[in-house]
């Protein structure tokens, strides 16, 4: 135990109150829009290491079966080095999931109970660890991971404030995953919402959006915007059949393209490209001749008959 350790602890509700500035101040840092799952962890870890005064703060997945530890981040105070360290994995026995009901302290001795091949164990004597606290991070009830407070040194007694905090920051923990996995699920929402889903192309709203984009910034000699309509007619192939054709075709168009034009599937049959730069009017008709062209070869080698 440090001397500001044992110096807090000796007025009553100090300890206490040192870890609730922490939570609160953890919470500004980290419950912001642009705020991303690793940094959050990051941040989550440091301020646990600081305020419990430990070398380590990990933060593990715990894997199908609980016998699997796999790290999210890894946090040392002495350097201030932080590691994303996705794969990194350590086996354990099946009762370590089932002991993390709440927080509980690990040592060497306890941790050999579960112990699969002995990682556990070997991962505390490697590092020099007396003892861990150990958080459960649950996440819609179900365990998912584990926030391990690493004091490296002898094996040291845990007050009861330390307890309460390491919950907190499994908490934390828990609602940074869940506000990650909120957002990109909102992502994906949106994404479909701009998107074709048979060619993963972007759709008429994603076009338009493209386009005021694009009329914002003209001046000079952009006096304009080119596009171009593509009407495909591959009767009668209906349904699976057609949307296969149309995703050939938009594969061929993509291929073609490349990031000098955004291609969008406009509607049912008809696809639309936008040039990333003025063209000219001739240059404009050459790049919608190369794309009949491209489709109608592509088609043909499977013997369809294409108008554009």
């Amino acid at each position: 135990m440090s001397a500001r350790q044992a110096g807090d602890r000796q007025v009553p509700g100090a300890w206490a109150r040192r870890h609730n500035h922490a939570l609160v101040s953890l919470a500004r840092r980290v419950w912001q829009d642009d705020c991303s799952l690793q940094t959050a962890l990051g941040v989550i870890c440091e301020t646990a290491a600081d305020t419990l005064e430990v070398e380590r703060v990990n933060v593990w997945r715990i894997g199908e079966g609980a016998h699997t530890l796999e790290c999210l981040h890894q946090y040392q105070r002495s350097t201030g080095e932080h590691v994303a360290m996705p794969g990194t994995t350590l086996q354990v026995g099946p009762g370590y999931g089932a002991l993390l009901d709440e927080v509980r302290v690990m040592d060497y001795a306890g941790a050999a109970r579960f112990d699969i091949d002995g990682g556990l164990s070997e991962y505390l004597r490697r590092h020099g660890i007396g003892s861990m606290l150990d958080a459960p991070v649950r996440i819609a009830g179900e365990l998912a991971g584990v926030a391990c407070h690493e004091h490296v040194g002898p094996v040291r007694v845990w007050s009861p404030e330390d307890h309460a905090f390491a919950g907190s920051i499994g908490d934390y923990v828990a609602m940074a995953c869940e506000i990650d996995r909120r957002r990109n699920l909102e992502g994906r929402v949106r994404y479909l919402e701009l998107h074709d889903p048979h060619t993963d192309l972007p759709n008429r709203d994603h076009l338009l959006e493209v386009v005021h984009s694009a009329l914002r910034p003209m001046h000079g000699d952009d006096t304009g915007l080119v596009a171009i309509h593509l009407h495909i007619d591959a009767s009668p192939h209906e349904g699976d059949a057609d949307n296969a054709l149309l995703v050939r075709v938009a594969d061929c168009l993509r291929g073609e393209l490349g990031e000098t034009a955004t291609l969008a599937r406009v509607r049912g049959d008809a696809f639309a490209v936008l040039p990333h730069r003025h063209l000219h009017e001739t240059e404009a008709l050459n790049l919608a001749e190369r794309c009949i062209v491209l489709i109608e070869e592509g088609l043909a080698a499977q013997g369809t008959q294409t108008v554009v």
